[in-house]
This record gives structure tokens, C-alpha cells and sequence, in this order.
């Protein structure tokens, strides 16, 4: 008992002064929940994974000269979404699609779309140019007692006249005189239309004589143009060889498949308000031939270019 308890004193005085003080501040061992003690297993959990990367690394990696895949962590990485075709339609998809583009297609149209014009007013006739009244204007001077001018609107034919003029050959001598005629026809008719033809009228006519032979017009077309409220008027000399009034073929600038009387009794059935004013004076109207043909065709409706006739004309016409 002695030795045991000399042995029990050796003890007592090689106790550690750390433990010493730890005892006498009242405090005991450190509890594992203690932050001190948390600390201590965090840097022993940080090395653990190195030590046992070390011991369960493949022994053969550095033979092979190859590195070992990093293994996935398989607790952060998410679930793979779902595929398409697992829950969704694929046919209704593919409608709301369509209908999404149709939606938008109609959209840019209407935004691309002009706007509808406005309808054009009907646009207001023209004016008539004023014209000085002469009688008015002596009256009314005379009761004001000072110079009053009187203006009236200008007065113009309003009849329709579609003019026929012959053009080449034994023409050219009364160019002048038919321009003459020509510009005052213009001057007083509103509605006036002119064409030109050589001697007779044929299947053609045309209304640009520089393009006589590029720009013809067909004279069928004349007459469903023109209704028969057109007065018409030819112009020539009726100067020309028989044949190019009562044959086909007998036109001498070009094949005529019907005979030039054929077409002017068809433009007389048209308009049947029909003359012919003829250049030439009229005493020398019986020594050519082809004037009494024409002469015949038109029913003595064919009169002088001249002041005389040009009003026996027109009294015809009406």
C-alpha cells in the first residue's frame, strides 16, 4: 500500500500545468459541438479526400500514359429535362406554328397594304374661252356713257365631223388650200378627227402621214369607231384610173383585196351625212372620169372647194 501510493504521488506531480489550468479555470474537455472542435474535423474532412484520391488512384494510369475521367458529381449535376416527344403533341405543335406564321403574314400585309385612294372627282369641263360681243358692247357704252366691253362665252360647233383627206399624186398641187381648209375646219368643230388615204379608200387609212406605211390604221375600225352621228367629209381630187374604184387589185401603191366603191358605200351606210369636196373647179369636173364615178356613188353630193360649194356643203350635211 505504501508503494501504490508513493507511485499515486509521482502522478500527481508530473501533471501538465495546461491541464492544471484548464482544471482550475473550472473548465473541462472540449465537447465534440464546441466551435473549436468543429474547426478541428473541417481540416481533418479537407484532407481526407486527398489521402483517399491517393490510395484509390489506378495504379496502371501512369503505364498507359492516359488520365483518369474526373467522376461526375452526381448530387450537384440536375435531372436531364424530359424530350420533346415524351408529353408534348408534335402534330399540335406543328398547327400552332402554322397558325403563329399566319398570324404574321397577315400582319405585314396589312401593314405593307397602301391605302385605298380616294376617288377622283370628276373633273370639271373646261372653260369656254370668252369671245367679245360687239353689239352688247356698243349698248352698254352708249347707256353709261363711258367705254363698257362685253364678253360672251365663245361659240363652237358642237357637231362631230370625221374628215377623210387624199394625200399624193395629182393632190400635191392643192396642199396648201386643203391645210387652209384643214386648220378652219379646227378652229370651228370641238369634235373633229382627221385620216389620211391615197386617191380611193381602201382596207387602210392612217392618221400620221410620215408613217403612212407603218401605222395604218383598218378602216373596219374606223367604222365601228365612229358612230353614225359623225358627219363625214372627204377630201380629193377624185383624179385616177377607173380600175382603182370598180376592181380589187387595182389600187397602184398596193394590193386591195376589195374594190375601193365597195368601201366608200360602206362608209355611206355609216354616215349617211356624207360629202366630197373636191379641189378642182367644177367646170372641169366632166372631162375625167373617175369624178363622174365618185360622183355617182356620192348622189350629186359632191361639191367645189370653194366658198359657194363649202356652204352648199354643209347645208347637205345637215
Amino acid at each position: 500500500e505504501e508503494e501504490m501510493g508513493s507511485s499515486d504521488i509521482g502522478k500527481a506531480d508530473n501533471k501538465k500545468p495546461s491541464d492544471k489550468s484548464n482544471d482550475d479555470d473550472g473548465q473541462g474537455p472540449e465537447e465534440e459541438g464546441s466551435p473549436s472542435a468543429q474547426g478541428d474535423e473541417d481540416d481533418e474532412a479537407e484532407e481526407a479526400p486527398d489521402q483517399a484520391v491517393g490510395e484509390n488512384s489506378n495504379p496502371f494510369s501512369e503505364e498507359d500514359g492516359e488520365e483518369e475521367a474526373p467522376v461526375p458529381d452526381m448530387e450537384d449535376e440536375e435531372e436531364p429535362e424530359a424530350m420533346a416527344g415524351d408529353d408534348v403533341d408534335l402534330e399540335e405543335v406543328l398547327r400552332e406554328l402554322e397558325a403563329e406564321m399566319a398570324m404574321e403574314e397577315e400582319g405585314e400585309e396589312e401593314e405593307e397594304a397602301p391605302e385605298a385612294p380616294a376617288p377622283e372627282e370628276p373633273a370639271d369641263e373646261e372653260p369656254a374661252e370668252e369671245e367679245l360681243d360687239l353689239d352688247n358692247t356698243i349698248q352698254k357704252t352708249a347707256e353709261n356713257g363711258y367705254l363698257d366691253v362685253q364678253t360672251r362665252p365663245e361659240r363652237r360647233n358642237a357637231v362631230k365631223v370625221l374628215l377623210f383627206l387624199d394625200v399624193g399624186g395629182s393632190m400635191d398641187p392643192h396642199i396648201k388650200l386643203v391645210e387652209e381648209l384643214f386648220s378652219a375646219a379646227r378652229s370651228e368643230f370641238k369634235h373633229i378627227r382627221s385620216y389620211y388615204f391615197h386617191n380611193c379608200l381602201y382596207d387602210g387609212v392612217w392618221s400620221d402621214n410620215a408613217r403612212r406605211w407603218d401605222a395604218q390604221i383598218p378602216t373596219d375600225e374606223i367604222l365601228r369607231t365612229y358612230g353614225p352621228d359623225y358627219k363625214c367629209i372627204f377630201v380629193g381630187d377624185a383624179s385616177m384610173s377607173p380600175y382603182e374604184i370598180a376592181y380589187a387589185g387595182g389600187a397602184n401603191e398596193h394590193w386591195n383585196p376589195i374594190a375601193g366603191q365597195v368601201w366608200l358605200r360602206r362608209a355611206q351606210v355609216q354616215w349617211v351625212n356624207s360629202i366630197w369636196l373636191n379641189p378642182i373647179p367644177e367646170k372641169y369636173w366632166p372631162y375625167t372620169q373617175s369624178i363622174g364615178m365618185v360622183q355617182d356613188l356620192f348622189e350629186n353630193r359632191m361639191v367645189a372647194m370653194t366658198l359657194g360649194g363649202i356652204s352648199k356643203g354643209m347645208k347637205l350635211l345637215t
